[in-house]
């Protein structure tokens, strides 16, 4: 009799075989293969990549719980220079922490290719060597997310098309060394003509992650149901936000680690089957993503503006709405309580 264990592998199997063959390329290796590849890999340096992500991750969480409770403190003083001081200080440090964590998140590519040729160094080296390409990790960033607004306003589809292009930038900028344009037409070069296969594999590791948060929110109505009888005593409430922080920064940390390393193989993958592209070819794509992010600015200040031309509108409209709701309420109240 066939055990469980053969039932899953050949299901599996099965699946690769009518799903995943079907867009992946000869010379690529099929989705299986890459989260086999990415799951031995976080297998076998599973201390330093949890520690990477989760170290900022927990950092970025205190510092929203504890600048929500300073400025719950600052707020009940009645003091507006407490206020106005302490709201200006927790959104200095929350932007800090925030661009601190996107940098090491974003750039992490080089920190995971350190560990696959064995330079494990101490964890401050490594993200002080992620944090030198900080300036061209944000301005890469900022450049695909213009580029992504402009695509999405011309409906869905070709915002998934510029998203999928432009999913190795950042990588190419950490491993290859390149500035935000040459970054950019490097990942549309990488994606040409595999944006089905790169489609299916990130909508695959979405599925596990998927099903992976689904286990862990599980396990987070549980600890949630074994602490509810004890919140009542004030000394439990912090016991449990901090071990509920930590659970699920940690869960975070495990789920951003693996999908990086996922993305990463992908990218070693795409690189080794890229050939010499022309130099029209570089053009045209150089010409497609600047008009794209140009067309994203126009987005974004046209969306300013009409916002505050329609500002004085909306408000006089939300009054009307506010004072016909009063009137409607005082005519029912007549109703139900007539004078004698």
């Amino acid at each position: 009799m066939e055990n469980p264990i053969e039932k899953v592998e050949k299901a599996i199997e099965n699946v690769e075989e009518k799903v995943f063959e079907k867009v992946t390329p000869d010379n690529l290796p099929s989705f299986f293969d890459v989260l086999k590849s990415a799951y031995n890999f976080c297998l076998e340096h599973k201390k330093l990549l949890f520690l990477y992500f989760f170290i900022p991750l927990l950092v970025s969480a205190f510092v929203h719980i504890f600048g929500n409770l300073f400025f719950s403190i600052a707020f009940k003083s009645g003091s507006v220079v407490a206020i106005a001081v302490t709201a200006l200080l927790v959104l200095a440090i929350s932007l800090a922490v925030g661009v601190f964590n996107a940098i090491v998140t974003y750039g992490s590519s080089l920190f995971i290719k350190s560990l696959e040729d064995g330079k494990k160094h101490s964890l401050k080296n490594h993200y002080r060597d992620v944090l030198g390409f900080g300036l061209p990790i944000v301005l890469t960033s900022i450049v695909t997310v213009l580029m992504l607004i402009g695509g999405g306003v011309l409906f869905i589809i070709p915002g998934i098309i510029l998203m999928l292009a432009s999913f190795f930038a950042l990588n190419a900028v950490v491993l290859e060394n390149k500035k935000t344009k040459d970054a950019l037409v490097r990942s549309f070069t990488l994606t040409r003509n595999k944006k089905l296969y790169l489609f299916v594999q990130s909508l695959g590791l979405a599925v596990v992650v998927a099903l992976v948060s689904l286990v862990a929110l599980l396990v987070s109505v549980i600890l949630f149901a074994i602490f509810r009888p004890l919140l009542s005593v004030e000394i439990i409430k912090p016991v449990y936000l901090f071990v509920s922080t930590v659970f699920h920064q940690a869960v975070s940390a495990g789920l951003i680690s693996f999908a990086m390393v996922f993305f990463y193989k992908l990218y070693k993958n795409l690189s080794h089957t890229v050939h010499h592209v022309t130099g029209d070819y570089v053009k045209k794509v150089t010409k497609l993503i600047y008009g794209f992010a140009i067309f994203g600015v126009v987005v974004i200040v046209g969306v300013i503006l009409l916002s505050v031309i329609l500002k004085p509108r909306i408000e006089s409209e939300f009054n009307r709405m506010q004072i016909e709701k009063q009137i409607e309420a005082q005519i029912k109240n007549s109703l139900a309580n007539p004078v004698k």
